[in-house]
């Protein structure tokens, strides 16, 4: 399955990678600037808060690096205390192509908070139809193995996956339960309109949650179309990255179902996501409404950044 860095985007810094990167630089932006951000491909993403003052109201700095062929190779996450400059969490990833590929074979997550440092390596195969078919991830903490992972995406029809995985936990050297989970979706031009996700736990089949989801696009381009990794599981919502997955447009709206062996009832949620854009049509600014209340604190602003490259 996805790293648990796949939201919190990351790099592994190898100085190869220095020489050939195209990049917006590095330092805290204040949320005075003006914003008008033209290009096509994602280089930034920025989130202020603005009760505090300029310089010091930063929340986290997501960037984007791009090869010599346009191929997204890395990626930085910047955490910072609220108020202040000090960086207290960073999340890394880096990614592997081989010669021309356009999809990469291995990517490498780093992630360094509390003085502990997380490594992530993800090995990936795809089917012919460039979608995820097999990942194997090998999980370090502090230099010393930690757990593996190894899932298998089998396509069953023409948007149906059973999803069946193994895991090992080194420490306690004793097998990690896996959750066996169906996948069905309803794709219209490129975007995920409606998908239906079961997933049972084992090794009882009586343990399940079931997930029904109905998405509303616009129809601007979605900035991570051309970056997100294709796992074939693209359910989102915004406490999952946003729109961050390979569908065509961006949502505007989506209803999320949520029901289980475990819990009495449906959990309902209702959301709404509004866009600024710049003149390429991508999205430069986002908020969201949740069951009718704004998702975010009042006083947090989210800004993209982009370039032609």
């Amino acid at each position: 399955m996805k790293t648990f860095f796949q939201i919190l985007k990351l790099l592994f810094l190898i100085p190869y990678f220095v020489s050939c990167q195209k990049e917006i630089g590095g330092n805290i932006i204040n949320n005075n600037d003006i914003h008008q951000s033209e290009g096509t491909y994602l280089v930034k993403y920025v989130a202020f808060d603005t009760s505090y003052i300029t310089g010091s109201d930063t929340i986290n700095v997501n960037q984007y690096y791009y090869d010599t062929q346009k191929r997204l190779f890395r990626v930085t996450d910047r955490w910072y205390q609220r108020g202040t400059t000090n960086v207290i969490e960073t999340y890394d990833e880096v990614r592997y192509y081989s010669a021309n590929d356009t999809l990469p074979y291995m990517v490498i997550d780093k992630a360094t908070a509390s003085g502990v440092v997380f490594l992530d390596t993800l090995f990936l195969n795809y089917n012919s139809e460039g979608f995820i078919s097999k990942d194997s991830l090998v999980k370090y903490e502090n230099g010393i193995i930690k757990e593996m992972y190894v899932f298998a995406y089998n396509k069953i029809g023409s948007w149906d996956y059973f999803v069946s995985g193994i895991a090992y936990n080194f420490v306690n050297s004793f097998p990690i339960p896996t959750n066996r989970i169906r996948l069905s979706k309803t794709i219209i031009n490129s975007n995920v309109t409606s998908s239906y996700d079961s997933i049972y736990g084992q090794p009882a089949l009586n343990d399940y949650t079931v997930y029904k989801m109905n998405y509303v696009y616009d129809n601007n381009p979605n900035p991570f179309q051309r970056i997100a990794l294709r796992y074939p599981d693209t359910r989102y919502d915004v406490e999952n990255g946003w729109f961050n997955n390979f569908t065509k447009n961006n949502p505007v709206s989506y209803r999320m179902e949520r029901y289980g062996s475990l819990q009495t009832g449906i959990d309902t949620k209702q959301v709404s996501i509004e866009y600024t854009y710049n003149s390429s049509g991508f999205p430069i600014t986002i908020k969201a409404n949740q069951n009718g209340v704004p998702y975010l604190p009042p006083n947090t602003v989210s800004y993209f950044y982009y370039s032609y490259l």
